[in-house]
């Protein structure tokens, strides 16, 4: 009997990400279990149009779906988890309030996500494309520190997480953003901020 995958893919995007991935929900599934993993997300760019088929195509291969969006604020992006029956509503939601009047170039104003956050039914990744990630980037940890007690004016801690990324290759060919150095950059600023540090590995 193989044993599971204990990694978990948590910030991953389908053909629904419209200029910006190719695979279908099911594909994505299947490559999962092909994989052995216990557990996957989708997280599209703000929709949630693949996301019943996912969760359906999950069920089937026994696997555990996980469900968010990576939301645009304008100047940054946030990907949001959602917890259980009432997380789903609140992504919904969110969606329709980042579509609302902006015919094809969605944006949810932050504090709208501030306020469903508040219920406690969802969870924000924050990585290199937050604005927290971008200052980091900039080795401004000053920046980033003021950035964080803006969220937690209104999200509790636990609600908060930083995401990791490190996209190496073997062609040595990798982005500033996903590299290993940035990834280290933002586990220490998690460590510091007593936030958690998670690896999701963005595909």
């Amino acid at each position: 009997m193989l044993l599971k995958n204990s990694f978990t893919h948590l910030n991953v995007s389908s053909a629904y990400s419209l200029r910006y991935a190719t695979a279908l929900p099911a594909n994505i599934v299947a490559k999962a279990s092909q994989e052995n993993f216990s557990k996957i997300a989708l997280t599209d760019q703000d929709t949630l149009a693949g996301a019943i088929n996912f969760a359906h195509n999950c069920l089937l291969a026994g696997l555990t779906p996980i469900i968010g969006v990576n939301f645009n604020l304008g100047n940054s992006r946030v990907t949001v988890l959602a917890r259980g029956k009432n997380g789903w509503a609140d992504l919904c939601r969110l969606v329709s309030s980042a579509h609302k009047n902006r015919r094809g170039n969605p944006l949810l104003n932050i504090g709208d996500l501030w306020e469903k956050m508040q219920k406690g039914n969802l969870v924000a990744l924050l990585g290199v494309d937050s604005e927290i990630g971008q200052v980091i980037l900039r080795n401004r940890f000053d920046l980033a520190q003021n950035l964080l007690k803006d969220w937690l004016v209104h999200v509790d801690r636990g609600d908060l997480a930083i995401e990791v990324v490190n996209h190496t290759n073997s062609h040595k060919v990798v982005s500033n953003k996903y590299s290993l150095a940035t990834a280290a950059k933002l586990a220490y600023f998690a460590k510091e901020n007593r936030l958690r540090a998670v690896l999701t590995n963005a595909t």
